[in-house]
């Protein structure tokens, strides 16, 4: 092929004249063959007017399209491809950064609840001894209530033997005069 248009082609990575042909589209709508069609893009209020081509390779015979379009707009497309990539990149870091902190938060909820586990048991440790005590103070004012009652049964049996012990002591004390 002699005087054709080179370009990349994206198969074969190689630069070669390429041939321009008519786009399927063309025949498949009954439009007239041409190998080059004005296009124009909008989004909102922006407008992109390009040329779209259909390409061939002559090695690889592969087809792909390729569109001219004014410098100005490649350059804010470029422009406007750059800041979505790098606030991607800067999305990219937050996730991973609170995907982090989720972890830490995991694993100190996870620490947290094995505490609780953990007081949860001493608590009904604490609760048996509490009731250990409790029942040792029941047992205690019990004998203290046993002791009590004994002490005044033996001070009636001392006052007794006292009132016994000077009944006999006047007694004596008669007898000897």
């Amino acid at each position: 092929m002699s005087g054709g248009t080179k370009k990349y082609c994206p198969k074969c990575g190689e630069v070669h004249e390429v041939k321009v042909i008519s786009p399927d589209w063309s025949v498949k709508t009954g439009w007239p063959e041409k190998t080059q069609r004005n296009f124009y893009l909008k989004r909102g209020d922006n407008k992109v007017q390009y040329f779209k081509r259909n390409m061939k390779c002559p090695e690889t015979y592969h087809e792909w399209y390729s569109a001219e379009i004014n410098y100005n707009d490649l350059l804010d497309l470029c422009n406007s491809k750059k800041k979505l990539t790098d606030e991607a990149v800067e999305l990219n870091k937050t996730i991973e950064s609170q995907q982090k902190e989720i972890g830490a938060l995991k694993t100190t909820e996870s620490i947290l609840r094995d505490s609780m586990r953990s007081q949860e048991g001493i608590l009904i440790i604490y609760e048996d001894e509490i009731e250990g005590f409790e029942d040792s103070i029941k047992a205690f004012k019990n004998s203290q209530i046993d002791l009590t009652l004994e002490y005044e049964q033996k001070s009636d049996e001392l006052r007794e033997l006292k009132n016994a012990l000077q009944v006999i002591m006047k007694h004596v004390e008669t007898e000897e005069v």
